[in-house]
């Protein structure tokens, strides 16, 4: 695509300079649009990159997007065996917004395992994230539309596990 053609070439400038954190964002990038045109082994490839320069320049943010990415690659995919590995790449990327203080991160990774907790039937395991989810994103932008679908997930949730036991 165009979209990998001007990375290449970007990436290509940041290595020429020696920008190496210009280097990881984008082969974050670069993940990113090869995952959305479901090249996930290139675009695990591109992640894989990006984490290590992440990591070598002590870009924890940088780090913990990579890891979320990967952890939604694993557990989007259809390679069951790769599941494990995907929360557990979720974990470190929640534990690593925790740390940092980046609420934005943790609300969409909360979000994120509700909705593919939900999608599989898990509605009792889905709901504290939908509901840290949402409470985090009203800190953030209380009356933001994504934030108020949030809530109405939450709620919808709450409404199923209500009819599951009555």
């Amino acid at each position: 695509t165009d979209a990998l053609a001007k990375y290449e070439q970007a990436l290509d400038l940041f290595r020429a300079v020696g920008d190496r954190l210009g280097e990881a964002n984008v082969l974050k990038a670069q993940g990113d649009v090869l995952a959305f045109l479901d090249h996930r082994t290139d675009a695990l490839a591109k992640y894989e990159q990006a984490l290590d320069l992440f990591r070598a320049v002590g870009d924890r943010l940088g780090e913990a997007n990579v890891l979320q990415a990967i952890g939604q690659l694993y557990l989007m995919g259809e390679d069951e065996t790769r599941a494990e590995e995907g929360a557990r790449s979720l974990q470190q990327a929640l534990e690593l917004y925790q740390q940092i203080g980046e609420r934005v991160g943790q609300a969409n990774t909360h979000y994120f395992w509700a909705q593919f907790l939900a999608q599989r039937g898990a509605f009792q395991e889905a709901l504290p994230f939908a509901e840290e989810a949402y409470r985090l994103g009203c800190e953030i932008a209380p009356n933001h539309p994504t934030i108020v679908g949030w809530g109405e997930f939450a709620a919808a949730l709450r409404q199923a596990l209500e009819q599951n036991t009555a």
